[in-house]
């Protein structure tokens, strides 16, 4: 027959092995919880910067509409249209003179 002792020292073994497999369980999810953090923080700290490219046509229409409203629709729409003459003549500078066709 066992005695009392050796089952108290069994049940002694057994807490002391599921302590320390607590222990190892709780300390990797703490590390796992922290990892997460990390990344919410990250996400948020993406999500609250502001989308530039999204405001980017509204920001140009309000500046439009200032323009207008400050120095007139004429002026403007000159500005706009000398604007993309300029651009025109950037994207081909060495074009060739097209010849003239006869009709």
């Amino acid at each position: 027959m066992t005695s009392f002792s050796e089952i108290l020292l069994v049940l002694v073994i057994a807490a002391v092995v599921a302590l320390i497999v607590l222990g190892y369980l709780w300390r990797n999810e703490r590390l796992r919880a922290g990892l997460l953090e990390a990344e919410l923080e990250e996400e948020r700290t993406k999500r609250s910067k502001p989308r530039v490219g999204a405001l980017t046509p509204l920001l140009t229409a309000l500046q439009t509409a200032t323009r207008v409203r400050s120095e007139g629709l004429g002026p403007v729409l000159r500005d706009s249209f000398e604007d993309l003459a300029g651009w025109a003549e950037e994207a081909e500078p060495e074009s060739p003179p097209r010849p003239k066709t006869a009709r």
